[in-house]
């Protein structure tokens, strides 16, 4: 990515170092990056105005927001996402960013305990997914559906109910990734499962979610710094 957006630099050309730009900071925010993320989307977002670029100075601020959101601006951060989405109507579009920009809204919601809106949006994700076939991010909704209907779970509104669905959820995430080979996703949804059962299931269930969290923990050879296999080592710990 430094070698993009050094080659985009040189060339000279705006509208491919916008693209770098987001690119670079789509990949902070999947390291936990937040910060560098922000840096990312500003300067995209600075260069859109620039060009008088309407759309893609939304869109950039729409990431700018995801990235506050990484580093605990949840306000803020949502503030900007829902004026995108107000903005240029994502959630009606048919872009291959549509569904991701929904999850990404609502996980917001999830930080920010907005648990209905946030499974409205996944719902619209969803069906966005089912409608277009655009598959590559719905694995995450799925997941973050089922961190939404655990988080309904904690608030004793229908409680048994709710867990059982987020676990078919988290599965559900799990079963997809698995097919897309999708290891970084795959990751994700087992944690959240692992947690579940973690704090919800049997001895025999934690001793299960142990083992398949440790062989898709043990796929990796690098990253072991990043935010998602950090916390999937912690939960490994505890699980022990």
């Amino acid at each position: 990515m430094h070698g993009a957006l050094t080659l985009a630099q040189e060339l000279a050309h705006p509208i491919t170092l916008y693209h770098t730009l987001l690119h670079a900071d789509w990949l902070h925010r999947l390291r936990g990056e937040g910060q560098l993320a922000q840096a990312r989307a500003e300067a995209a977002f600075e260069l859109a105005t620039e060009h008088g670029w309407g759309g893609r100075r939304e869109r950039s601020r729409f990431h700018r927001g995801a990235a506050l959101l990484q580093q605990g601006e949840i306000d803020e951060g949502i503030v900007l996402m829902r004026q995108t989405l107000d903005a240029i109507e994502y959630a009606k579009a048919t872009s291959v960013w549509t569904p991701w920009d929904l999850a990404q809204l609502a996980e917001a919601n999830l930080k920010a305990g907005i648990t209905e809106e946030g499974l409205v949006k996944v719902t619209e994700g969803q069906a966005i997914v089912d409608r277009f076939g655009q598959h590559f991010y719905e694995a995450e909704l799925h997941r973050i559906k089922g961190e939404l209907l655990l988080q309904r779970a904690r608030a004793d509104q229908g409680a048994e109910n709710c867990l059982g669905g987020a676990e078919c959820s988290f599965q559900q995430a799990i079963d997809i990734a698995r097919q897309q080979g999708a290891k970084s996703l795959e990751l994700q949804a087992l944690t959240s499962l692992s947690r579940l059962r973690h704090y919800y299931g049997s001895s025999k269930q934690r001793k299960e979610a142990h083992q398949m969290l440790a062989e898709v923990y043990g796929w990796f050879t690098d990253g072991f710094d990043t935010t998602d296999l950090t916390e999937a080592r912690v939960l490994l710990a505890e699980l022990e």
